[in-house]
Formats: C-alpha cells, sequence, structure tokens
C-alpha cells in the first residue's frame, strides 16, 4: 500500500466503514448512470480514508467487488496525482529537475517509490562529481559527463521503440538504459545538476536538446550519443523536419514546460496504441497546467463521450465554446459533430 497520498480537503461524509465501503462498491455497478455517478463522487471525497478498506476487499470472493475496488483505487489514485500537479503548478518552491517526471511515472505506477529512483540518480551524479573533481571547463566538463553517461552506464536513445510509453518512464529508462530525446535528456540534466554543470533543456520543435548555459552556440543531441551542435546545425536540423527556424525554438525552457511536452509525448504514444483510458488520465494531468488548450480540450471530450461519461465531455465543449473561435483551431463542424453525439446519447 502506498503511502504519499494526501488528504484533498474535500467535505467528507460520515466515518467510512467496511458497510458502507461495500454498499459504494456495488453502487458503481449500477445499471443506473446516476447512482454510479454518486457513488464515485462520494468514494473520491472519502478519498485516502478507504484505501485500507478498499486494500481488504482486494481479495474479496465477489469478482464483482474485487474490480470495482481496483476500479475505486484508481480513482483516488489519479485524484491524488492531479492534486499534486495542482500543488506544483502554484508552489515558489525549488525542486530537483526530475520532480515532475518522478510523479509522470508515479501516474502510471502507483507503489512507485520515488526515493529509490533519486538515490540511483544521486549515485550516479556522485559518481560523476569525482570523475569530473578538478574540471574547470564547461566543456571538458561535458566530454566527461558523456563518457560517464553513455560509455560506462549505457544510456543510448530507444531508435527500435521510439513510441513505447516506457519511454517516458523513469524507472524504465534507468533499467532498461534507453528512452526518447526528452527523458533521456531529464535524466542527462539530473546528473549534471548534481554534479556542478549548468545546463539548459531546450525545447526544440521536434527533437529536445540540452545546451551549455555559458554558450549559446552549443548545444548537445543527448539521443544520439551525445554529439556537439551548433545553432546552425540544429536550424538544418529543423529544416529536414519542415520547421521554419526560429531563435525562440533555441531557447531554454522550464521544468514546467519539460514536464508538460513529456505528458503529450506520452498521450501520442498511447493514442497510438489505441488505449484512450490511458490517453485520457495524461490528458488531465496536461489540463491541470493547460486548461483552456484546444487541442487537448477536445481530445478529452472525444475521448468522454466515447467513454460514455457524457458530463465530463460537455463540460469540455463549454470550455471551448468560451474560447475564441480564431484561438480554437478546432473546426466548427467537428465541435457541432461532438456535441450532437452527447445530445443523442442523452436522450
Amino acid at each position: 500500500m502506498t503511502t504519499w497520498y494526501k488528504k484533498t480537503g474535500t467535505m467528507r461524509p460520515m466515518k467510512p466503514n467496511e458497510e458502507m465501503v461495500k454498499g459504494l462498491l456495488q453502487s458503481i455497478s449500477s445499471p443506473q448512470p446516476s447512482k454510479r455517478l454518486k457513488a464515485k463522487q462520494l468514494i473520491l471525497a472519502l478519498g485516502d480514508e478507504i484505501l485500507g478498506i478498499l486494500d481488504g476487499f482486494s481479495d474479496h470472493n465477489e469478482s464483482g467487488i474485487r474490480q470495482s475496488a481496483a476500479r475505486a483505487f484508481i480513482w483516488i489514485h489519479e485524484q491524488n496525482v492531479l492534486e499534486r500537479w495542482r500543488d506544483y503548478r502554484v508552489s515558489t518552491q525549488r525542486h530537483c529537475i526530475e520532480f515532475g517526471a518522478l510523479l509522470i511515472a508515479q501516474a502510471e505506477y502507483p507503489s512507485l517509490d520515488t526515493e529509490v529512483i533519486s538515490r540511483e540518480l544521486d549515485s550516479m551524479g556522485a559518481e560523476l562529481r569525482r570523475r569530473v573533481d578538478g574540471i574547470s571547463s564547461p566543456v571538458d566538463f561535458v566530454h566527461a559527463l558523456n563518457e560517464h553517461f553513455f560509455c560506462e552506464l549505457g544510456f543510448s536513445g530507444n531508435t527500435e521503440d521510439y513510441y513505447e510509453p516506457r519511454n517516458s518512464f523513469l524507472p524504465d529508462i534507468l533499467e532498461r538504459r534507453t528512452g526518447i530525446p526528452i527523458t533521456l535528456s531529464l535524466i542527462y540534466l539530473a546528473l549534471a545538476e548534481r554534479a556542478g554543470l549548468k545546463l539548459h533543456g531546450i525545447g526544440m520543435p521536434g527533437h529536445f536538446m540540452v545546451r551549455l548555459a555559458e554558450d549559446a552556440d552549443f548545444f548537445i543531441d543527448v539521443f544520439h550519443g551525445g554529439r556537439f551542435l551548433t545553432r546552425q546545425d540544429c536550424a538544418d536540423m529543423m529544416r529536414t523536419f519542415r520547421i521554419e527556424y526560429s531563435p525562440q525554438h533555441l531557447s531554454p525552457i522550464s521544468s514546467r514546460d519539460i514536464y508538460i511536452r513529456m505528458l503529450r509525448n506520452l498521450v501520442a504514444s498511447y493514442h497510438r496504441l489505441e488505449q484512450p483510458t490511458k490517453a485520457k488520465f495524461v490528458l488531465e494531468q496536461v489540463l491541470v497546467f493547460e486548461s483552456t488548450s484546444p487541442v487537448e480540450r477536445y481530445m478529452h471530450a472525444s475521448i468522454c463521450a466515447e467513454m460514455g461519461e457524457t458530463d465530463a465531455a460537455i463540460e469540455d465543449l463549454r470550455v471551448l465554446q468560451s474560447i475564441p473561435e480564431h484561438a480554437r483551431l478546432i473546426p466548427h463542424n467537428q465541435l457541432v459533430q461532438l456535441a450532437t453525439r452527447l445530445i443523442a446519447r442523452n436522450n
């Protein structure tokens, strides 16, 4: 049983007991939508208080109760992940570079012990710090970092299964020693941070990069073995992606924007794998930061509509309608079609 869950501050009904929770679990399988919705709302209001009781139902002799308990646990877990993202969004506290990446992984793996991951990164960083002791040149530091990261630790870009979701989760990347540009770069940044070298994450369209803080023309392509690139090299690469170069494309981005980009990559992976339930939850994490993002809001509405979550889909459409049409990006006829489907389903 995980222990990192926090209270949400929501009003609770009465102190829960096994009989009450079992009744709620039975209600979430009710054929009546209103009864299912009310049961879910009560479960989420109770939240962490019933985790122990839910755990007790995990081996119940009725399969329906077992399945409902598992669903309830997921709901509470997802609620807590979203609450932690909301806390992060308004926090002024300085966090380590991997903070959000650990939360993305914990969203997928509820029992993940993030301290184990942090200690592993600490160990890697400590070894790097020992190796660079006495090095004053940032370029020489990067050479030592590359030697440690690629040759000794064995990290490499996953060119064989680029869209595999595990490329986005730190524990999988650390275990398999492979990932996509942004996640490999994040680990690279985490080790550099621990060893005392200032690097920036660069959110170049199509390919995430790292750059020396002291040299605006020194870029590092972590996905391709840590090769060094100039600004012109990056501009040429963007042209191969059919993206018109702009200097702002090579500006440093914040940790917050790194996490949002990681989440969007994960949405794309789940979409390719036709896993709408997982895509929906990742979209909800993106919407914590980008609540009026037209694309994510429309994707979320579409998935909710397909899953029969009509109220959530209608709320998404309401938000979309409040966005000025020129900024909405979603063609009006698509919104009308989705609204028509929802109306028909409600009748």
